[in-house]
């Protein structure tokens, strides 16, 4: 972790070194960097900039305060409607880097990250790939066995876009049951699924659909936002939200002028999608910006509460109290 001089907001910093992946025959730069540089989603891991060095590249990153998701699960029991909640945001953000062509090839829980207001978002894009066509084929064995589709160990070229969908099953069924559903490679490849009683039909449905032996038979992940389980309690299907940069904030231009930064040339680099130290100033004033707002509203939201229950009587107290639960 280090803070950013000019906002003082916390980043993340990842090294790639150079030697280290020579060594192991890697290209490098790795993919990872050009794959970041795509995106642009809020249950994403946001990359601000790189700087990079003769023998290494630094890689600034968004910091995430929170937990991750597998430890979360292994520390309590979450109900169907707290998994439903990061579920959507899961893949709502796994369609849009399908929507532009990039896998992620390492979906677990241990890369998706709670985030102080309860969202959910996926981090760790090492494996991350770009997906010339719908059938464009891979070969490299990647991310955690537990979470491997059939093909990987099948040793077949693969689908990305399967593998993930694969992944999103396994991740699926873990946080509802705390365990994972496969033992090994045998039990994978016979899908041999066990489900608990205490699981919602509509649940062990989604599931049993998303982890299909054949990538063909899989949901993909449009379909597994159109389903019942996905959207029970809700109005409908989760909409995609917009990009960071898809509107330039006029207060946050101002604010950057004040702080001695060309309006023109951050409004030029936000507009080319770049990384570069003005987008990351913008992006992280405005993430600032977006806290103070948050927290301004909770406070008033707080005050008018109180101020509208400190003449009533306990009895009204208690029926507030119950209709939260």
């Amino acid at each position: 972790m280090a803070y950013h001089r000019i906002t003082e907001e916390r980043v993340a910093i990842k090294t790639l070194r150079k030697k280290q992946f020579l060594a192991l025959k890697m290209e490098y730069p790795p993919r990872e960097v050009s794959v970041l540089k795509a995106l642009d989603h809020p249950y994403l891991n946001r990359l601000y900039d790189t700087v990079e060095l003769k023998d290494r590249t630094h890689l600034i990153l968004e910091y995430v305060e929170g937990e991750e998701l597998c430890d979360l699960v292994e520390r309590k029991q979450l109900s169907e409607e707290t998994c439903r909640h990061y579920w959507r945001q899961i893949i709502l953000a796994v369609s849009y880097m399908h929507e532009n062509g990039i896998v992620h090839r390492d979906l677990k829980m241990e890369n998706i990250i709670i985030d102080k207001d309860n969202n959910a978002k996926i981090i760790d894009f090492g494996f991350g790939n770009f997906m010339m066509t719908k059938e464009h084929l891979l070969r490299t064995f990647c991310g955690s066995p537990n979470y491997a589709a059939p093909e990987l160990f099948l040793g077949h070229a693969y689908n990305g876009y399967y593998v993930d969908c694969w992944s999103l099953g396994v991740l699926l069924y873990t946080m509802l049951c705390r365990a994972l559903p496969f033992v090994d490679s045998q039990s994978v490849l016979a899908v041999d699924l066990r489900f608990s009683n205490k699981l919602s039909k509509e649940a062990k449905d989604l599931i049993t659909k998303i982890l299909q032996r054949s990538g063909d038979d899989r949901l993909t992940v449009d379909q597994m936002l159109a389903h019942p389980w996905t959207n029970k309690g809700y109005s409908g299907p989760p909409e995609q939200v917009q990009p960071l940069f898809s509107e330039i904030n006029k207060e946050i231009i101002h604010k950057m002028t004040e702080l001695g930064l060309d309006a023109e040339t951050t409004k030029n680099s936000l507009r080319r999608q770049e990384h570069n130290p003005f987008t990351t100033t913008y992006a992280l004033l405005l993430l600032k910006y977006e806290r103070e707002q948050k927290e301004q509203a909770t406070n008033e939201e707080t005050t008018s509460d109180s101020g509208s229950t400190s003449d009533q009587g306990d009895d009204t107290k208690k029926l507030d109290k119950c209709s939260l639960l």
